[in-house]
C-alpha cells in the first residue's frame, strides 16, 4: 500500500526522501545526545588524550618502501624510536646476560588506544623483570601491518637485534 498524505493523496518520492532524512538525522542526534549524557566516548582511566590523539592514522607520517612502512622518527609522534616503531630505542649489542624477545604484530601488539607502557610487549617486559630477570621485549608492530609486512619487519628491523624469541601476534 503506497504512503499517503493527510489529504489522501500519495506522497511523492521527494517527500519520502525528505521524511527519511529527517528521521535519520533525528535518530543520529538522539544517539549523540545519549552518548554525551552517559559519557560513552570517555577515555578509560590511565589513557592520556595526547597519546590516543597521536595514535590516529591521519596524524602519522610514514616512511614507505614498496608495500612496507614504518612511522617517521622525525615526526612529532610521541614514543617513536629510530626504527620508526612505538618502542624505546635499543642497542644493537645484546646486553650481557639479557634475553631478547621480539613481539611482532599489528595494532593489538602496537597497543592502539592505550599508552605505550600499557601495550602487551611493555607489560610482558615488566612482568618478566619483576623477579630480577634481565629481559628486553621489543615492540615491532604498527597498526595495519599484514603478515607479509610483519615478515618484512622481522628481516629489516628485528633480526639485527638478534632476538632469542619471536612472538607473532596476528589479529583478524
Amino acid at each position: 500500500m503506497p504512503s499517503v498524505s493527510s489529504s489522501g493523496r500519495p506522497l511523492s518520492r521527494g517527500k519520502k526522501l525528505v521524511f527519511s532524512a529527517i528521521l535519520l538525522i533525528g535518530f543520529l542526534s538522539s544517539a549523540e545526545l545519549i552518548s554525551r549524557v552517559f559519557e560513552l566516548g570517555k577515555l578509560p582511566p590511565g589513557v592520556a588524550r595526547f597519546e590516543v590523539e597521536s595514535a590516529r592514522i591521519g596524524d602519522w607520517k610514514f616512511i614507505w618502501d614498496g608495500d612496507f612502512y614504518v612511522a617517521d622518527p622525525s615526526s612529532r609522534i610521541i614514543g617513536i624510536n629510530r626504527d620508526g616503531l612505538r618502542d624505546r630505542s635499543h642497542s644493537l649489542e645484546n646486553p650481557k646476560g639479557a634475553m631478547r624477545i621480539v613481539a611482532l604484530g599489528d595494532s593489538v601488539t602496537f597497543g592502539f588506544g592505550v599508552l605505550r607502557e600499557q601495550a602487551y610487549p611493555a607489560a610482558l617486559e615488566s612482568i618478566l623483570n619483576e623477579g630480577g630477570g634481565h629481559v628486553e621485549v621489543f615492540n615491532v608492530s604498527l597498526f595495519g601491518w599484514s603478515t607479509q609486512q610483519e615478515r618484512t619487519a622481522y628481516h629489516r628491523i628485528a633480526r639485527k637485534y638478534n632476538p632469542h624469541v619471536v612472538i607473532l601476534g596476528v589479529c583478524l
